[in-house]
């Protein structure tokens, strides 16, 4: 047999790449029409497509480098919050930056608390910049049947309030024969007035939910519970991947490095209310 000419191969070539090309642009087009008939299904249901649009941007805040933070406004000091009118939130109340709205209080689902760590705060007058111990809390607000996922810092005395919610709750969290996840429960949450060292602070008070028998309120369906686990998980992430960032490694021993918040132990954190992360 005579050897194949470079043309012959050549076209040998091209016939196998178009080949390639048609199988791939077939596989394309039933890709498209498996899509196209799931969004039919979906627009089919008003209550599916609602939930979809509802929930659009659960677990991709971070695709536009936007993490869903919540705040408590403080007058004359959270000078960057600004609702979606264009005016300033109400002083005490809980600001949600993703919308630009505001809540005097809220229910939420919280799904992660994360570990102790060590970043810069805002430098003071010397322009000496101060090492914050912060924990972020993870969750998702009850909002007229939508749920928001949020990002809420923690320093100084907001974080005993939050260890002691977590350790009163840990008889749920820790009970037999079946153990609730703390994304399970919900937790109503609400501000105070306190004096510091600075003035003055507004602090976040726990409440957990509970029925007209004195247990919690827990999410009753299977859909909602895999949902809350799921963005427990992308939270989780997110606030692993802002620490790596954050972080002061420097000067901070490996104690505190390796500090974990699990619901019982207490971590000695610096007394900086009234310095906001």
């Amino acid at each position: 047999m005579s050897e194949k000419t470079g043309k012959e191969k050549l076209k040998e070539t091209a016939d196998k790449l178009k080949a390639e090309t048609e199988v791939k642009k077939q596989a394309e087009q039933e890709e498209t029409a498996i899509a196209l008939n799931d969004l039919e299904m979906v627009r089919q249901d008003p209550e599916l497509a609602k939930m979809y649009a509802d929930n659009a941007n659960v677990g991709a805040e971070n695709l536009a480098g936007e993490l869903p933070m919540l705040k408590v406004h403080t007058q004359g000091k959270s000078t960057k919050n600004e609702l979606s009118d264009g005016s300033r939130p109400s002083d005490g109340w809980f600001f949600y930056k993703p919308t630009g709205e505001q809540f005097e209080k809220l229910t939420v689902h919280i799904l992660t608390i994360s570990r102790g760590f060590y970043a810069e705060g805002i430098p003071d007058p010397k322009g000496n910049k101060p090492r914050i111990f912060n924990q972020i809390m993870g969750g998702v607000i009850q909002d007229n049947g939508n749920l928001k996922p949020f990002l809420l810092f923690f320093t100084g005395k907001k974080l005993q309030l939050m260890w002691d919610f977590a350790k009163s709750i840990s008889k749920y969290t820790k009970a037999k024969p079946i153990p609730m996840p703390m994304f399970s429960l919900s937790v109503n949450l609400s501000t105070h007035l306190e004096k510091n060292n600075y003035g003055e602070s507004w602090l976040i008070d726990f409440d957990l939910v509970v029925n007209k028998d004195g247990n919690p309120v827990l999410v009753g369906d299977k859909e909602t519970f895999q949902y809350l686990k799921n963005n427990a998980e992308l939270l989780e992430d997110s606030i692993s991947g802002y620490i790596e960032n954050k972080e002061i490694r420097s000067n901070v021993t490996a104690q505190e490095a390796e500090e974990v918040f699990d619901g019982e132990s207490i971590i000695n954190g610096e007394e900086v209310d009234g310095k906001p992360f």
